[in-house]
C-alpha cells in the first residue's frame, strides 16, 4: 500500500507512506522542493507508532535524528509528536 500526500506549508512537500513487507516496517519519505529528503521507518511499539530517521549532521556538524510518534487518544483522535534526538538518544 502506498499513500501519497502533497503538503504546502512553507515549502512544497510530498510525503509517501508505505508498509515494507520485507522487514515489517512502516515508512515515510518526505521530499521538498529544494531536493531535501527525509526517510523514517519504524513499527508499533506498545500503543504507539514510532518512526525514526537515520543519523544526520546539522550545519554545526552535530549529529541528530528525527523521530515521529503517533498515540491514539481515548476520544478516537491521534496525537502526533515530532522530536529531534542526538546520536546518544538525548532529546534536543
Amino acid at each position: 500500500m502506498l499513500i501519497t500526500e502533497n503538503i504546502f506549508v512553507f515549502a512544497a512537500l510530498i510525503r509517501y507512506n508505505y508498509f515494507n513487507s520485507s522487514d515489517s516496517t512502516w515508512n515515510q519519505v518526505w521530499i521538498d522542493n529544494q531536493g531535501g529528503v527525509l526517510e523514517i521507518k519504524g513499527k508499533f511499539t506498545g500503543n504507539k507508532m514510532i518512526l525514526k530517521g537515520k543519523i544526520l549532521k546539522n550545519q554545526q556538524g552535530k549529529l541528530y535524528y528525527n523521530q515521529i510518534s503517533w498515540t491514539p487518544n481515548k476520544d478516537g483522535s491521534v496525537t502526533q509528536l515530532w522530536e529531534l534526538f542526538d546520536s546518544v538518544d538525548k532529546r534536543l
